[in-house]
């Protein structure tokens, strides 16, 4: 089934299949909007094409990504997660359609297996806004460093 939505001001396509079973992370991952997700296969289909290093060393596949949204500038990040939804490292992309493509570049078969997050509610999208107003507030009050793409 083809879905195609809006994110971050741009329209996106997006497939579904068998894998809209999997566990729903939560809408917020590390203060970002959850716009897609997925299973990675792990393992079995990592390419080794792209590797990441966190926390002083090198990442294992991982079993989980999430494709989302930085709630402070709009940027679109890839989170790289475990079974549980825990963010274990974090890269940027230019669109959504680029973090599809890296995350293939990655996980072999990825691409069938991204799951569109649902609407959230309106419980959810207050929250957001909370957090989104919080974060954007925290941001202009630190100084900005040379590189880092959240400073405002």
């Amino acid at each position: 089934m083809l879905v195609q939505a809006a994110c971050c001001g741009a329209p996106y396509t997006s497939t579904l299949d068998s894998m809209a079973n999997i566990a729903e992370p939560p809408f917020l991952l590390d203060s970002a909007r959850v716009v897609m997700y997925s299973e990675t296969g792990g393992s079995d289909a990592y390419t080794g094409r792209i590797t990441v290093h966190a926390d002083g060393r090198w990442l294992e596949p991982v079993p989980r990504l999430a494709i989302c949204e930085d709630l402070v500038d709009g940027d679109i990040l890839i989170l790289h997660c475990d079974d549980s939804w825990n963010v274990l490292a974090a890269g940027g992309a230019k669109s959504v359609e680029d973090a599809q493509r890296i995350a293939e570049s990655a996980y072999s078969g990825v691409t069938s297996r991204w799951v569109l997050y649902r609407a959230l509610t309106a419980n959810e999208v207050t929250e957001l806004e909370a957090e989104r107003e919080e974060l954007r507030l925290l941001a202009k009050q630190l100084p900005k460093q040379e590189g880092d793409p959240h400073a405002v």
